[in-house]
C-alpha cells in the first residue's frame, strides 16, 4: 500500500512484501526491515539528487534467516520522514522513493528493487506554513524516527504539541497523534 501524495511535513508510511514465486524453498532474511539493513531506502529529490535514508536505529546482531516455502510472504514497513541525512521531503515537488532489498546466498546477491513516485504538496495557507516550520525540525525528525513516544526529546514534544493544537485535521497532525500520547 503506497500513498502517492503527501503534505510537506507529513511522514510517509511505507510497507513492502517479499513473496517466493519460485517452486523451491529459499533462504531469506527473517526481517527485511531497514533496521536490519537488508533493506535500503533512498529518496530522489526534485533536484535529481539521490539521498540515502539509513535507519536512525539499527538492530545489531539480530539478523537471522528463514526458509521460505513457495508462495510464502514476508512483509516489513517503515515510517519515512527523517534520517541522519536529513528530511526525506523538505520541499514541495515530485520525489521518487527507492527501496532495495538484498542479501547474499550461495555466493550470489539476491534481492528486489522497487520505486514509487510521491508528490509533496505546496503549502497553501499560513497555518500550513506554521505547521511545516514546526515539523521540519531535527528533534521532531528524531522523535518520528524512534517510532514516537520519545518524550525525552523535550523540544520535539513542544513542537508536536503545537502542531496538534494548530491544526488537528492536517495529515501531519494525524500522523503525530499515533506517535504521541498527551501527558
Amino acid at each position: 500500500m503506497w500513498k502517492n501524495r503527501v503534505k510537506i511535513g507529513e511522514p510517509l508510511q511505507l510497507t513492502w512484501e517479499l513473496r517466493n514465486i519460485s517452486d523451491n524453498t529459499v533462504w531469506i532474511p527473517g526481517d527485511v526491515s531497514i533496521a536490519n539493513e537488508f533493506a535500503e531506502i533512498s529518496v530522489t529529490k526534485p533536484t535529481s539528487e539521490e539521498v540515502p535514508m539509513p535507519p536512525y536505529v539499527k538492530k545489531c546482531d539480530s539478523a537471522f534467516f528463514i526458509e521460505m516455502k513457495p508462495g510464502d510472504k514476508l512483509a516489513a514497513s517503515h515510517q519515512l520522514y527523517w534520517s541522519t541525512q536529513g528530511f526525506a521531503f523538505d520541499t514541495p515537488g515530485k520525489y521518487s522513493v527507492n527501496l532495495e532489498i538484498s542479501w547474499r546466498s550461495r555466493g550470489a546477491t539476491v534481492g528486489k528493487r522497487a520505486s514509487i513516485d510521491v508528490f509533496v504538496d505546496y503549502p497553501v495557507t499560513e497555518r500550513e506554513n506554521a505547521i511545516i516550520a514546526h515539523m521540519l525540525n531535527d528533534e521532531v525528525g528524531k522523535y518520528i524516527a524512534l517510532g514516537g513516544h520519545a518524550y525525552h526529546l523535550k523540544a520535539a514534544v513542544e513542537h508536536i504539541k503545537t502542531v496538534i493544537k494548530l491544526h488537528k485535521d492536517h495529515p501531519a497532525s494525524k500522523a503525530l497523534t499515533k506517535l504521541y500520547d498527551a501527558q
